[in-house]
């Protein structure tokens, strides 16, 4: 295979650095659309495009596709038209509003980037842990909707290593801290200390679980629950010693907290100023209330109510920034390790242009020893199939030692075709 005809890595995406909470909001699939879309690639009906994995978070939405030869050359810019056209189709941002907060990379660029990610190294928190495992469920469900292939699977597998490594081997994850633990912290700043304060957790997924830790290890006055679900939020207040309050009863546990993290995912604000117009048990002590989640769970208009503070995701990022200059150390071993792995990926992206170039001399190789063993039991009738096979193995090995040391030579050349990668 030429240089020209390899699959090239596509990404299209746009994060918490390239564009505002409302248009990261605007951007972000929810997991309806996120498996109808990879249906219809996994359909043929996005031109260029036949691999693709949705990684969308609270903080980025990113697309990874990969394009396919036809007749000789990549159809690279078809591919990205029908990579464009799918990201905007599915959004509410203009095809404008996309091209202005997107970022497109291609090749070694992409597969940087990628990396990157799954080592945390372009989250909001450097080093936080959620992110490899949104990108370990993002490529699970792609494959088990068949829009992966062994390209996108191994580059995906390697980012997904390289990720583990980098927790494993590097202290960039030493006191990791997540958006939840940012946002305890920010309580603490803005409210002071929260020992006798009644904290309010809305949510009982892992951003909730993750806060209410963070809660316990800090200390509060006591912890209210309220969740959508009565099952699964009355388990997570029972988890953590808390009071659960039905949905139904979600104004009062409002207005019994004096800080409220919101920790759900919805598809519009359901905390409302409405929900806020009874008095506070604590008139002279603002509420509050931090919103984690994207789309925002918390009107903004709930900012303009009297004795309220509100915080959202783009508040959490210029708190979390701090972090990044305490972890320089460890963020370039973290990098020099990744440098270890793209040189990897791109010598066994080198090594498979050498594949079909090996088949044909296996496939050579097995029709001279066919040929030969039928030249040889012609030559001596009386050999048994027991003998005849013993001797088939035989010849077999010695073939197989032979074409190792040409095996090997083949992916050697092959690799020396392109020079390492230089870190990015």
């Amino acid at each position: 295979m030429s240089q020209q005809l390899r699959p090239t890595l596509l990404c299209i995406g746009l994060n918490h650095r390239t564009a505002s909470l409302i248009r990261r909001e605007e951007s972000a699939f929810d997991p309806q659309t996120q498996v109808q879309t990879l249906q219809r690639v996994r359909a043929g009906e996005v031109p260029g495009i036949h691999q693709l994995v949705i990684l969308s978070t609270c903080n980025r939405t990113e697309l990874y596709a990969v394009t396919t030869p036809v007749e000789g050359h990549q159809t690279l810019q078809k591919a990205w038209e029908g990579l464009e056209t799918l990201f905007q189709s599915h959004t509410r941002l203009s095809l404008e509003g996309l091209r202005d907060s997107s970022y497109c990379l291609s090749g070694l660029e992409a597969v940087w980037h990628l990396f990157q990610v799954a080592a945390g190294l372009d989250s909001v928190v450097i080093g936080e842990p959620q992110i490899l495992g949104q990108l370990v469920r993002a490529y699970e469900q792609s494959r088990l909707l068949g829009t992966v292939d062994s390209f996108l699977s191994g580059v995906m597998q390697r980012a997904i290593r390289a990720g583990k490594r980098v927790r494993h081997e590097t202290p960039l994850q030493t006191g990791a801290i997540s958006i939840s633990t940012v946002a305890v912290r920010l309580a603490q700043q803005s409210a002071g200390s929260l020992t006798e304060k009644r904290v309010l957790v809305i949510g009982a997924g892992k951003m909730a679980r993750l806060a209410a830790s963070a809660l316990a290890r800090q200390g509060i006055g006591a912890l209210l629950v309220s969740n959508r679900s009565p099952e699964s939020g009355a388990q997570f207040a029972l988890e953590y010693g808390g009071q659960f309050f039905p949905w139904e009863r979600l104004s009062e546990a409002l207005t019994l907290a004096q800080v409220v993290i919101s920790a759900f995912t919805v598809d519009a604000p359901r905390i409302t100023p409405a929900l806020l117009r009874q008095p506070s048990p604590d008139p002279d002590q603002p509420k509050l209330i931090i919103d984690l989640g994207l789309p925002r769970s918390v009107d903004p208009a709930v900012g303009a109510v009297p004795h309220i503070k509100l915080y959202d995701l783009g508040d959490l990022r210029q708190f979390a920034v701090q972090t990044i200059t305490l972890r320089s150390t460890a963020i370039a071993q973290a990098e020099a390790l990744l440098c270890e792995e793209l040189q990897a990926w791109e010598r066994w992206q080198s090594e498979r242009s050498a594949v079909p170039a090996i088949r044909e001399l296996y496939q050579q190789a097995q029709k001279t020893k066919q040929a030969y063993l039928l030249s040889l039991f012609a030559d001596t009738p009386n050999l048994s199939p027991d003998q005849q096979a013993h001797i088939a193995r035989s010849i077999h090995r010695q073939m197989q030692r032979g074409l190792h040391p040409l095996i090997l030579n083949l992916k050697a050349r092959a690799a020396g075709d392109l020079p390492l990668p230089k870190r990015l």
